[in-house]
C-alpha cells in the first residue's frame, strides 16, 4: 500500500485520499499540483496538503463559516478551469495566517481557493477590486454593549 508523508499526520494511506488537483498549481507553488483535505482537530479547520512536498500544507477554513455575508464572483477563467456547473459544486477556502496567540490570527478574503467538491479540481483566484484583504482578523472583536 503507497503511503504519502504529511506536514502534520504523519504517513498517510494514499488510496485513502482524496486527491484535489490543481491544473496550475498554487501561485508561488506551481510545480504542485495534487493536494488533499484533511481534518484539523475537532474544528472548522483543515489542512489543504500538498500529496507532492510533505512540508507544503497550509491551515484553511471555509470562508462561509466565519464570514457569512462573504460575497464574490467566480471568474469566467476559473468556471472554465474548474469546470463549474451548479455553486453547490464549490467549496471556498480561505488561506489562515496562524499567529500567537491564535486569536491574532489573520485569513486570506482577497484570494481563496475554489474547489470543485464533484470533480476535485482546485484554483486559487485573486478579486480585484473586491475590498477584501490578504490578512483579514480569523475572529472578530467581540465588542461588549454597555
Amino acid at each position: 500500500m503507497k503511503k504519502v508523508l504529511t506536514k502534520y499526520h504523519g504517513e498517510l494511506p494514499l488510496n485513502e485520499l482524496i486527491c484535489i488537483h490543481f491544473p496550475d498549481g498554487i501561485p508561488a507553488l506551481e510545480q504542485y499540483t495534487k493536494y488533499t483535505l484533511l481534518p484539523f482537530d475537532d474544528s472548522d479547520f483543515f489542512i489543504l496538503q500538498s500529496l507532492e512536498e510533505a512540508e507544503i500544507a497550509f491551515l484553511v477554513v471555509d470562508i462561509f463559516k466565519i464570514e457569512s455575508t462573504y460575497d464574490y464572483v467566480v471568474p469566467k477563467h476559473a468556471i472554465d478551469k474548474l469546470l463549474l456547473e451548479r455553486a453547490e459544486e464549490v467549496l471556498t477556502l480561505g488561506i489562515i495566517t496562524p499567529k500567537e496567540p491564535f486569536e491574532k490570527s489573520t485569513v486570506n478574503l482577497y484570494a481563496p481557493i475554489i474547489i470543485n467538491q464533484s470533480l476535485h479540481l482546485g484554483k486559487q483566484i485573486f478579486l480585484e477590486q473586491s475590498g477584501y484583504q490578504v490578512k483579514t482578523p480569523l475572529f472578530k472583536r467581540q465588542e461588549t454593549v454597555k
